[in-house]
C-alpha cells in the first residue's frame, strides 16, 4: 500500500486525465437518485475522498512547488467539471455554478496547502504538525458520519468506514521515522476515540420538518 502513496509516477498528463473522470464521476452521483442518504453521494458533498486525492498528490510530487501546482490544477479541473456535468439536468442552469464559488475559494487554498504538506515528506517532526489539522477535519467527518450510522443505519455506512481507516493509514504510511509514526497513529486514535464517544453520547439525530402556512393562500389545511 505504501507504493500507493509514493510510487505513482504522477504525470501531468495522468493527473489532467484522472482530475477529468473524478469529477465527471462526482457529477454524477448526485443525479442518481438510488444514492441518495448513501455513501457514494458524499464525494460530491464532503471532504473525506478529496483529502486522499491532496494526499496522494503530495506524496507523489517531486518538490514542494510541482506538489502545490498539481493540487491547485487538480482541484480547478474537477471542482467545475461537477457542476457543468449537473447543469443540464438542473432548473438553475448554469446559474448552479453560484454553488461553486466556496469551492473556488479551497482550490485555491490547495496551493499553500500543497506547498506545506510535500515537507511531510522529510518525515521530520514537524510533518506531525503539518498533517494533524487534516487529521482533525478528517475525524470531524468521521464523526458526522458515524452519528448518521448510529441514528439512520446504514446510511452513510462506507463513508464512516473510510474515514476510520485512513485516519490510521496515513500516519502509517506517509512517515519512515518510527517516532513520528507512532506519535501521529495515537493521535488519531485520540481523535476516532473522541469522536466516537462524542457520537454516542449525542445520541440519534431526528430530522425535524417546519410547516409553513401561508394564510390558507395554497389551499392547504390541517385536521387534528
Amino acid at each position: 500500500m505504501k507504493k500507493i502513496f509514493i510510487d505513482l509516477n504522477l504525470t501531468w498528463k495522468k493527473l489532467i486525465i484522472f482530475a477529468v473522470i473524478i469529477g465527471i464521476y462526482t457529477g454524477i452521483m448526485p443525479l442518481i437518485p438510488l444514492t441518495k442518504d448513501t455513501s457514494f453521494r458524499d464525494i460530491a458533498i464532503s471532504f473525506e475522498v478529496w483529502i486522499l486525492f491532496g494526499i496522494l498528490i503530495i506524496s507523489n510530487s517531486k518538490s514542494a512547488k510541482d506538489s502545490a501546482l498539481k493540487c491547485f490544477v487538480f482541484f480547478l479541473i474537477s471542482q467545475p467539471l461537477v457542476y457543468l456535468v449537473q447543469v443540464p439536468f438542473n432548473t438553475l442552469g448554469f446559474k448552479l455554478f453560484n454553488y461553486y464559488k466556496p469551492w473556488f475559494i479551497w482550490t485555491l487554498h490547495t496551493i499553500p496547502m500543497g506547498y506545506i504538506g510535500y515537507y511531510i515528506k522529510k518525515d521530520k517532526w514537524w510533518g506531525i504538525i503539518i498533517l494533524t489539522p487534516i487529521l482533525l477535519l478528517l475525524g470531524y467527518h468521521f464523526y458526522g458520519f458515524l452519528c448518521e450510522v448510529i441514528s439512520f443505519f446504514p446510511n452513510h455506512l462506507l463513508s464512516c468506514i473510510f474515514c476510520f481507516i485512513t485516519l490510521i493509514i496515513y500516519p502509517l504510511v506517509l512517515f519512515n521515522n518510527t517516532k513520528n509514526k507512532i506519535a501521529q497513529l495515537i493521535i488519531s486514535l485520540i481523535i476516532i476515540v473522541c469522536s466516537i464517544v462524542v457520537a454516542i453520547s449525542y445520541g440519534q439525530n431526528t430530522y425535524n420538518t417546519t410547516i409553513l402556512v401561508n394564510n390558507g393562500g395554497l389551499k392547504a389545511h390541517f385536521d387534528d
